[in-house]
């Protein structure tokens, strides 16, 4: 009987865990945005990734682990009254690929 007793506990035990799992109850919670980026921020690791080499050509879409400091100026004189390029309009015509840090990709 005990052993009868048991499986039925179990089984309204898991049929229990099953319908909470349907009412999705860990969604319902809500929390300020600052609980939820506590939470968040808890649950990942944020140490820093080991530095590695790879090839230019693999290099798209990757963060420089450090500065990364030119030689020599290219031009070797003053060229613009600031640091940088612009395109105007025209020259990026159906090319350009806007992202959400500001910049624009090239498309090939």
């Amino acid at each position: 009987m005990t052993a009868d007793r048991d499986a039925l506990r179990q089984s309204t035990d898991l049929m229990a865990a099953v319908r909470a799992a349907a009412r999705q109850e860990q969604f319902l919670e809500v929390i300020l945005p600052e609980e939820a980026r506590r939470r968040f921020e808890g649950a990942i690791d944020q140490s820093p990734l080991q530095a590695e080499r790879v090839r230019i050509t693999h290099a798209l879409g990757r963060v420089l682990a450090s500065d990364l400091v030119a030689e020599t100026d290219v031009p070797a004189f003053d060229r613009a009254g600031v640091d940088g390029f612009a395109y105007g309009r025209p020259t990026l015509s159906g090319r350009a690929i806007a992202r959400p840090d500001g910049f624009c990709s090239m498309r090939r």
